[in-house]
Parts: C-alpha cells; sequence; structure tokens
C-alpha cells in the first residue's frame, strides 16, 4: 500500500504492481532455493525472471507504461524484439554512477 498507494493509481494498474512484485518474490524465493542446490543454471534464469517482474513494476511505478501496454510488452517479449525497458530501469537504477 505504501509503494503504490491505491488511491493514486487506477484499479488496473494498481492491482497489477500489487501481482507483479507478489510474483517477483516468488521467483527470487525459487532463485535463492535453486542456488542452495548448486543449480546455477535454473537460478540465473528464475531470477532473471524476477528482475523482469520487477522492472514492470517500477515502470508501472513511475508512470514510464500504463497497464494496457503490459500485453503488447509481453507479445514482443515472446517474438524476441525486447523493449528498452530492461536497459530504462538498469539506467535509472544506475543513475549515481553518472
Amino acid at each position: 500500500k505504501e509503494l503504490v498507494p491505491k488511491e493514486k493509481y487506477e484499479g488496473e494498474t494498481w492491482c497489477a504492481t500489487k501481482h507483479l512484485l507478489s510474483a517477483t518474490m516468488r521467483f527470487i524465493e525459487v532463485g535463492g532455493k535453486y542456488r542452495t542446490e548448486g543449480n546455477r543454471e535454473a537460478s540465473d534464469r528464475t531470477l532473471a525472471a524476477a528482475y523482469r517482474l520487477y522492472s514492470i513494476f517500477v515502470a508501472l511505478r513511475l508512470r514510464l507504461i500504463d497497464a494496457r501496454r503490459l500485453t503488447d510488452e509481453a507479445r514482443s517479449a515472446q517474438q524476441g524484439e525486447r523493449q528498452t525497458l530492461d536497459e530504462l530501469i538498469a539506467r535509472l537504477a544506475n543513475c549515481c554512477d553518472e
């Protein structure tokens, strides 16, 4: 509720961010479990998925995209046409390096 106040975001966006954060945490937990078991490849894949979901959450939170555009984002990712969303979030996270 503190990260995405329901009253400041439309219902669709608020609901999507709630599920994105939940799924991100599950992927992180599973990735950690794989890492503990010594399955580094599965861990890396799972943690990459967690990062991707978290990137979408941040983009929604900062209003860089809206919830309706998520379908287009998912479709282009399936076709191998990565949007610049990953790069944008990486730049935002590393803004202090400049």
